[in-house]
């Protein structure tokens, strides 16, 4: 399998407002195989993001196997960053339906 990114996020966890991303957990993308799970809070994903790392979405397929979602980038809107895998103007996170914390 080709590395599909550098970090690789399976769920999310959003504030109660559900505008913005609380927490993720992700994998570090090794290429065959995936590294251990981790826990990255918004900031280190914004951070990471800027610093030229990719992240991707993941999820389990009906065969229990890993899939690659989205991409995941910052989209700037009225001067506020946000996360999102697809690039419009609502002014909130949005990872697309990734299983919750």
């Amino acid at each position: 399998m080709d590395k599909w990114a550098d970090f690789l996020i399976a769920k999310v966890e959003y504030n109660p407002a559900e505008t913005h991303i609380e927490r993720v957990l992700v994998y570090e993308d090794k290429g065959d195989t995936l590294g251990s799970s981790s826990e990255q809070l918004r900031s280190q994903v914004v951070a990471n993001l800027k610093s030229g790392k990719k992240y991707v979405t993941i999820y389990k397929n009906k065969d229990n196997k890993w899939e690659k979602g989205a991409e995941v980038y910052i989209i700037t809107i009225k001067g506020q960053e946000f996360i999102k895998t697809e690039k419009d103007e609502t002014p909130k996170d949005n990872l697309g339906e990734l299983p919750r914390f």
